[in-house]
């Protein structure tokens, strides 16, 4: 798996009309630097993420997810609603939720190098599998400017192998966020061999930033390798805030990725 010294540059366009970064015709420009607001705000000691918000918010908002292919028949928009969720999914955090993570909470209040240090998906501190472990990615999608404010962002893949063999995989994907001092898993599901992905609809109704809502889709690939399982994901997200409190005035940035993975053993 690639390391902190070994992810590629990552292209961001920061003047983007909303949800046209999930358009595949998009060209990428501009650059990220520094920390998120937030964080810079928590280790100042000042305006600090509190875990009753974070509880609040993520209770109340309408995270969805759903299957990359209807983002890909309409490319400029996820337009998700709650019948798109994948039928054996398990939402962890939201108005839909229908699952616990297996350890303490599925979100966690940390700094983007701690989350960084992670071995796997947030909420999954008790052991699952060894391959949990070596098939878990985080993609840095860096700090975006978006009306004005930073926005740090990262997102985390975690699989979970129950039986594989050259022709056949049954396994589970976690997928979680970064957003400004705050990692949280959103879901996992069914996936087998092949080309895959998951689009998400997430409102971030905590911290300074107001309006806040990321959209975007992560894309993979799953497949065997002279007996080993390897995966390869690219993320693309919009990200946007509307600060004006007597009118709309939202503006959108958008953050996507190069390929990037690994492959790991299988011991079945």
């Amino acid at each position: 798996m690639p390391r902190d010294d070994e992810i590629t540059d990552i292209d961001l366009d920061v003047d983007i009309d909303r949800r046209k970064v999930l358009s595949a015709a998009t060209t990428a420009a501009g650059g990220a630097a520094g920390l998120s607001s937030v964080v810079a705000a928590q280790e100042d000691g000042d305006g600090e993420i509190t875990e009753a918000e974070v509880e609040r918010a993520l209770a109340e908002s309408e995270i969805l997810a759903g299957d990359v292919t209807k983002a890909d028949a309409d490319a400029d928009s996820v337009d998700l609603t709650p019948d798109d969720i994948p039928e054996d999914s398990k939402m962890y955090v939201g108005k839909y939720s229908n699952a616990q993570v297996p350890g303490e909470k599925a979100y966690e209040i940390q700094s983007y190098d701690e989350w960084r240090r992670q071995e796997r998906p947030t909420g999954f501190d008790v052991p699952q599998t060894e391959l949990l472990d070596q098939l878990y990615f985080q993609e840095d999608l860096g700090t975006v400017s978006v009306a004005g404010y930073s926005v740090t962002v990262g997102v985390g893949a975690g699989l979970k192998i129950s039986t594989a063999s050259d022709s056949f995989l049954s396994a589970t994907l976690s997928v979680e966020l970064f957003v400004n001092g705050v990692s949280f898993t959103i879901v996992d599901y069914g996936v087998g061999y092949g080309d895959d992905g998951l689009c998400v609809d997430v409102p971030i109704k905590y911290g300074p930033i107001p309006g806040l809502s990321v959209e975007g889709c992560i894309s993979f690939s799953l497949y065997d390798e002279y007996g080993d399982i390897c995966l390869d994901a690219s993320v693309t997200l919009s990200l946007c805030a509307d600060p004006c409190p007597l009118f709309s005035c939202e503006a959108c940035a958008g953050a996507s990725s190069p390929s990037v993975g690994g492959c790991a053993d299988v011991p079945l």
